[in-house]
């Protein structure tokens, strides 16, 4: 079998899954044999990105990943997805663990909103990747301004990341309230895959999961189903 994606997952293993939906549900296929040949790595037990982040004790994270990395490199993929946004921080140093192409999840979400002509986002996100600022490194490459989330709103968001991963809750009116909010004067990202578990109508935010697997997608097959 020749394998096309390499998925390093399991952070959370809800958003994985939900990540791997959107993959089946976007890929052009009339057969089983039409989707796209995917080894998913559920990597459940991966050290936790915000506090390896934030502790700055790196190590066991990065480890643990380029053990993945390792599995993976045999296989001649065509591209790797981490649907994960807080392990983005460490893209650069995970581009040195493999040849195979890793799709880079905040630059497509931040190329997206640019292409849409956008200038302001506001970022919902852990607070590893809001610390970080991997989102604003990569807006302000492509003109656009990150405004700054309150900090209470800040605290409400992280509250719900680990809400969905220890209860796999998907209702959250505080989740949705924010999003209206700050969309008054931003376009929203859903930047931290957790809360692409939530279901958030027809609202105006950007969803990086979607974007990661759209990606994904198109560098295996090219058409995406929209």
């Amino acid at each position: 079998m020749t394998y096309e994606l390499g998925v390093i997952g399991g952070m959370g293993p809800l958003a994985t899954n939900v990540f791997y939906q959107y993959l089946i549900d976007h890929t052009v296929a009339h057969s089983d044999q039409d989707h796209i040949n995917t080894i998913l790595l559920s990597h459940a037990s991966m050290p936790d990105r915000t506090a390896s982040i934030l502790s700055g004790n790196t190590e066991a994270l990065l480890r643990a990943m380029q053990s993945d990395f390792a599995l993976l490199n045999p296989l001649g993929l065509k591209a790797i997805a981490i649907p994960c946004n807080t392990s983005h921080y460490f893209y650069d140093t995970l581009t040195s663990f493999t040849d195979t192409p890793i799709i880079n999840m905040v630059e497509e979400t931040i190329r997206t909103c640019a292409a849409q002509g956008e200038k302001k986002v506001a970022v919902l996100a852990t607070e590893g990747t809001l610390r970080s600022g991997v989102y604003a490194q990569y807006a302000d490459r492509y003109g656009i301004t990150c405004t700054d989330i309150a900090e209470d709103d800040a605290a409400k968001v992280m509250d719900i990341i680990y809400a969905v991963k220890r209860e796999n809750r998907r209702d959250f009116p505080a989740l949705l309230e924010m999003i209206d909010r700050y969309s008054r004067s931003a376009r929203v990202i859903l930047a931290c895959t957790e809360l692409s578990c939530i279901p958030i109508g027809k609202r105006n935010a950007v969803d990086a999961l979607k974007v990661l697997g759209t990606e994904a997608i198109r560098k295996c097959r090219g058409d995406v189903k929209l």
